[in-house]
């Protein structure tokens, strides 16, 4: 028995040591999975990625029918363990820093925190892990006293909180000997009306010694800093400041000067100061540059590839490089940056990075003219080609056509072009064509080269904007839901779309004027979300319709009916009345109402649309529900009789005209679709500035109608207070949002959904012009309201 125990035991442990190494085997596989997985994508090697590369192309891109040019740059690259590169280029007025200065705060930090050193070994730890080993290398620390031996083209930090006495002293004299030399200054501190002297006390600095360049004024934002954990500015630069995040920064003379306007003990940690630090120093974003730009993308099998980046921002962010002859001359003065970091292909596995400097070589290339933005599969688009660059000796070209995406990788489409015979420098030529590209929203570049040998003759850069899914319209309860989808504002058009929603129910059909309607198959209810999944030239986008959920409160009052209705129950169903003898009356059945069968126009159901705003006094107003089936039961007779019709007469009668077209909706609200044309604006705008018109009414504001005001969409007063709104839609007059003096400006949303959506994407762009309206937002310059319910936001 003692044996047969034992023998079992024996067997129950074999088993279990078989079983862990099974489990430790299948662990020990899916982990090999696992790093196969990043092998097949980046190939064999370990999870930290490495990059490195070189250029192997550049020049400029003639855009938007040959006004502008784009400074190019293609990068080579390798980088094994990577999943997605992240590339940032620019063209630099000055050189990139190469030495790093950081001021001795020894002899005074004005609230700098527990520990100034843990946010300076934090900074000079960040530099080294975004691989800028030369800079590292160049770490000097500088006291007042050697500030004049810097070296041109270096980084001085400055963390005191307020500047330095000795930067301050004769007018900021050395501050600007510094800025002469081409030295970036990255400040932390308060602004510089006082300055801090040996012992840690502050000293104010006379208002009329303070240059110009480094006058200030106050701000109060506290709103979140994409990015950067820094979010609490004081100040900001007033003349020609900009901003990154919150950081402002100007260029001064040859030099440039960043601030994180505030203190060090503003923010949560030491540590956290001083990888924004780092960052900030990462990035250079201050430096002055003639053009720059960025791009991201998905490192293929193996490692190797190439990456583009088009360089469509001009200076300051606001224009594109106007074409003329002498800009080529102009960059090849400047300093080319190409900063490129790789992600892991392995969740947990530091980034890697590289930069590459050099001096640009942007040769001007034959002219390719054609729009800047495209709209997916547009047919007859007119493209000029010029060539400019031709040899001596007379030549036959026969010239060949080709489309690439912005990495310079084939899109397979190409066409002949025309052959020119005897050509030379004495006869550059151009010609042009209508062409249907059926491409889908991406980044292209289109080269005419050579036949024979593949020389570039031509070159032009062109964007085909993203689609954009709007949902005009849902009705949950017939399973109706309308989208229109458009691409750089413009409706899509003649595009052919197969969709499914919650991966179910395939469909295809037509886009067209932008419109895309849905009919969920008969019997299938629409619960929840519905997941709608659209499959357009070769490119995947989703969008969900949620159904909107009315908040539910109980009013105090009905607690206590509630209450007394239940003890009426209990009494009625526990306490036993009297006997009482019952009586009842025999009733007939009475004959059931007739019913009375009228069919009505689509262009009578229309005309009460306009009849409606006649009678209002309105102009290009949609119509609710009930508005509609007023405006039915005044305007539409039959046999002198009006037509009073139910809400599910009303809803059928919608659904059926949005369906075929003749009207539009959105958030409820409907109007013809001709007052699209006829008003220039798009539904979503007509809504909005619907919902705004009956709150201004009904709150006694002064306002202006539709299109009336040069100022504002709306113009709307009370008590002499002005108050200047902007809607938010495609088709607003007001691209950029104007600011008035003492005034706020308002800038209006369909609905909460629609600013939410706007609030994320501009949370999460880092433009020069996203920067502003953020920075304008957080100041209360701007205002946004939900149209639903602006009276919080505009008391």
């Amino acid at each position: 028995m003692a044996l047969l125990k034992s023998k079992r035991s024996k067997v129950a442990v074999a088993i279990a040591v078989a079983f862990i190494i099974l489990i430790g085997g299948v662990f020990g596989y899916i982990e090999l999975l696992l790093a196969g997985k990043g092998g097949l994508i980046n190939g064999a090697g370990t999870s930290a990625p490495s990059i490195s590369g070189y250029i192997n192309n550049q020049g400029l891109l003639s855009y938007n029918n040959g006004r502008f040019e784009v400074p190019y740059v293609s990068v080579a690259y390798d980088a094994p363990n990577a999943l997605v590169l992240n590339a940032e280029g620019g063209i630099y007025a000055i050189p990139p820093p190469t030495h790093l200065y950081i001021f001795n705060y020894s002899g005074g930090c004005f609230k700098c925190g527990n520990d100034t050193t843990l946010a300076i070994r934090t900074m000079i730890n960040g530099i080294k892990s975004y691989g800028m080993n030369g800079l590292y290398a160049n770490i000097t620390n500088v006291s007042a006293g050697q500030l004049d031996t810097i070296q041109n083209d270096s980084i001085l930090v400055i963390v005191t909180g307020l500047i330095p006495s000795s930067l301050a002293a004769n007018n900021f004299s050395l501050m600007e000997t510094l800025l002469a030399k081409k030295t970036s200054i990255l400040y932390v501190g308060l602004n510089f009306s006082s300055a801090i002297v040996p012992g840690v006390v502050p000293s104010p600095i006379p208002v009329p010694r303070v240059p110009p360049f480094l006058a200030a004024y106050p701000v109060g934002a506290r709103s979140a800093n994409i990015g950067f954990t820094f979010r609490s500015p004081t100040w900001l630069f007033l003349q020609k400041g900009q901003v990154y995040h919150r950081i402002a920064y100007k260029n001064v003379g040859n030099g440039s000067i960043a601030a994180f306007p505030n203190t060090l003990s503003s923010w949560p940690s030491e540590q956290a100061a001083g990888a924004d630090l780092a960052k900030a120093i990462q990035l250079m974003f201050w430096l002055p540059r003639y053009a720059y730009g960025n791009t991201t993308s998905i490192v293929p099998r193996g490692g190797i590839g190439d990456i583009g980046i088009a360089m469509l921002r001009g200076v300051n962010d606001t224009t594109y490089l106007l074409y003329n002859t002498t800009l080529p001359q102009t960059l090849s003065k400047g300093y080319l940056r190409i900063a490129i970091q790789a992600t892991p292909s392995r969740p947990g596995a530091p980034s890697a990075y590289t930069y590459i400097t050099s001096r640009p070589a942007m040769n001007t290339r034959g002219v390719v003219s054609m729009p800047s933005n495209i709209t997916p599969n547009e047919s007859g688009v007119k493209i000029t080609f010029n060539i400019t660059s031709a040899p001596v000796k007379p030549t036959r070209l026969s010239t060949f056509i080709r489309i690439f995406n912005q990495n310079l990788v084939p899109t397979g489409w190409d066409e002949q072009g025309p052959s020119i015979s005897n050509f030379s420098s004495a006869s550059q030529t151009s010609f042009y064509n209508y062409y249907n590209l059926g491409l889908g929203p991406g980044h292209y570049i289109m080269m005419l080269t050579n036949f024979s040998d593949n020389t570039e003759l031509a070159a032009g850069y062109f964007v085909i904007p993203p689609y954009v899914v709007i949902p005009t319209y849902s009705n949950f309860t017939s399973g109706i839901f309308i989208f229109r989808i458009t691409s750089g504002g413009q409706p899509v058009d003649e595009v052919g779309y197969n969709l499914t929603v919650n991966r179910l129910y395939n469909a295809s059909g037509v886009v067209r004027s932008g419109v895309v309607s849905y009919k969920l198959p008969t019997g299938v209810l629409a619960n929840g979300p519905q997941n709608f999944t659209f499959r357009m030239l070769g490119q995947n986008f989703s969008y969900t319709v949620s159904k909107k959920q009315f908040p539910f409160r109980l009013n105090p009052q009905y607690v206590e009916l509630g209450v007394v209705i239940i003890m009426m129950v209990i009494m009625v169903a526990f306490v036993k009345a009297p006997i009482r003898d019952e009586f009842y009356i025999d009733v007939p059945n009475l004959p059931e109402a007739k019913k009375l069968e009228i069919k009505l126009k689509a262009n009578d159901v229309i005309s009460v649309f306009e009849k409606l705003n006649a009678n209002y006094h309105w102009k290009y107003m949609p119509l609710s529900k009930s508005e509609a089936k007023s405006a039915i039961a005044v305007n539409i007779k039959y046999k002198n009789i009006p037509v009073e019709l139910t809400y599910s007469n009303i809803d059928a009668i919608l659904d059926s005209l949005l369906v075929n077209g003749y009207i539009v909706g959105a958030d409820d609200l409907f109007a013809p679709a001709s007052w699209l044309a006829s008003s220039k604006h798009d539904i979503g705008y007509l809504a909005t500035f619907k919902k705004l018109r009956i709150y201004f009414v009904t709150h006694s504001y002064g306002f202006t109608d539709i299109d009336i005001s040069d100022e504002a969409d709306i113009l709307a007063t009370i008590h002499g207070d002005r108050k200047y709104v902007v809607i938010y839609s495609e088709s607003t007059k007001f691209k950029n949002i104007p600011l008035y003096p003492g005034f706020r400006t308002y800038l209006a949303f369909l609905n909460s959904d629609v600013m939410e959506e706007f609030m994320t994407k501009l949370y999460n762009t880092s433009s020069e012009g996203a920067e502003k309206l953020k920075m304008y937002i957080s100041a209360d310059f701007i205002r946004l309201i939900d149209a639903d319910n602006p009276g919080k936001t505009m008391e």
